[in-house]
């Protein structure tokens, strides 16, 4: 017998797979994925029928709609775009509400601090240790008051990049304790309160 020699079928090649996104990347939307392969179904089926959807605006828009599921992918696009801006409207008005939330406590806090230094100024206390922490007495350090803004000096002023012109207090305090300054004051001596929660 003569021996036979069977030649090996040829396999199909596998279909190409979409390209993976590199490690630590940002993943691409699902809906970028589609509109991408809608846009692609596009491109051949005005590669196979050109001439004729181009004579006929309104069939070469049936058969895009009708033959591919671009009208879709975009309306996922302009659907995936409001609820991100949606979004950000949403999170700029937290951002507001809990800005002046956050004021609030920090208002009432200082509050609660004067409180403190009043009732052991009063209580002739000068230290409280408690569970909570220790609350001490101290001289308050001298700061300027503001009567009169105008006639503060120009020096004392931030002018732009800052948001508006201000007067730079860290700088008025400073040199309040050195002499008079037009418009301000020194603060009368008074004691605040210092509290250690460690």
């Amino acid at each position: 017998m003569d021996d036979q020699t069977t030649e090996p079928e040829a396999e199909e090649p596998a279909p190409a797979a979409k390209p993976k996104a590199k490690q630590g990347g940002k993943k691409t939307p699902n809906v970028v994925w589609k509109l991408t392969d809608e846009v692609n179904a596009v491109r051949a089926l005005k590669e196979a029928f050109g001439p004729m959807m181009e004579e006929d605006p309104e069939l070469a828009a049936c058969m895009v709609e009708g033959e591919t599921g671009f009208i879709e992918a975009v309306q996922a696009i302009i659907v995936s775009r409001n609820e991100s801006l949606a979004l950000a409207e949403m999170a700029d008005k937290l951002s507001d509400t809990y800005a002046e939330r956050k004021k609030r406590f920090e208002a009432r806090a200082k509050a609660l601090r004067e409180t403190l230094a009043t009732a052991l100024e009063a209580a002739k206390e000068t230290s409280v240790p408690t569970g909570a922490g220790t609350v001490s007495l101290s001289d308050a350090p001298v700061i300027a008051i503001i009567e009169n803004e105008v006639l503060v000096p120009s020096r004392f002023w931030v002018t732009p990049p800052q948001p508006e012109k201000r007067i730079d207090k860290n700088s008025l305090n400073a040199e309040i304790k050195l002499g008079p300054i037009p418009g301000c004051r020194e603060s009368e001596p008074r004691k605040i309160a210092t509290i250690k929660t460690k």
